[in-house]
């Protein structure tokens, strides 16, 4: 379906023409969909940033996610995933500020610790990817709710069934846009021909690129 994230990104952006103007903020999640709200940004000629959100791994099994945290402490928790390990509070408790700790040095790397930029009366569009199980997404738009924007619109070039309908439900998301849905959904890379890890400073350059050409 998309040949890489540039391409992903400009076909969504297609889809978000309405929100053109320099009000708009664009938040990519670091690090595979920052790529791709570069791309919706320029498109927009709006405002760029990184929303930093991630999965909670279980305690034994990093790569096994059991919830998801983002930015002002916002959380998700997958309650079936804790019950089927046979997780306490204090286990979810200790894995989330494990995750938050390494967070804090992303935010520090992508934005040098500053905050988000001011989110009142302002259209806020978070962009991923895409959207797997939305757990992160749900987490990271919970960050968002309830600072003040105008509207909160989540974006992403392919999505679940299951997925999207998380982000649908969350409480102050005003629209959720998506280049397709697929039936058949596996993983996020099976609609990319190229698919590769985005490493840390590839964010930090395009984040970069991006200001300066904008300045």
């Amino acid at each position: 379906m998309f040949r890489d994230r540039i391409d992903a990104g400009e076909q969504l952006a297609g889809l978000l023409e309405e929100y053109k103007g320099r009000s708009t903020l664009v938040l990519g999640l670091p690090k595979g969909g920052v790529p791709v709200a570069a791309e919706v940004a320029r498109f927009l000629d709006a405002e760029l940033d990184v929303l930093v959100a991630r999965k909670v791994g279980a305690p034994q099994q990093r790569e096994f996610a059991i919830g998801a945290v983002s930015e002002h402490c916002a959380e998700v928790r997958d309650e079936e995933a804790l019950k089927g390990l046979g997780l306490s509070e204090d286990d979810w408790e200790r894995q989330k500020a494990r995750t938050l700790a390494e967070m804090q040095s992303q935010i520090e790397l992508f934005r040098g610790g500053r905050e988000l930029p001011c989110l009142t009366d302002r259209t806020v569009i978070v962009v991923d990817d895409g959207l797997a199980t939305g757990r992160t997404a749900q987490a990271a738009v919970r960050a968002v709710a309830g600072r003040g924007a105008q509207k909160l619109v989540f974006a992403a070039p392919v999505a679940s069934v299951v997925g999207r309908k998380r982000i649908e439900r969350e409480e102050g998301v005003d629209e959720v846009v998506t280049v397709s849905v697929p039936f058949v959904f596996y993983a996020v890379g099976q609609f990319y021909r190229r698919f590769r890890p985005v490493e840390a400073d590839e964010v930090v350059d395009v984040l970069e690129r991006f200001r300066n050409a904008r300045c």
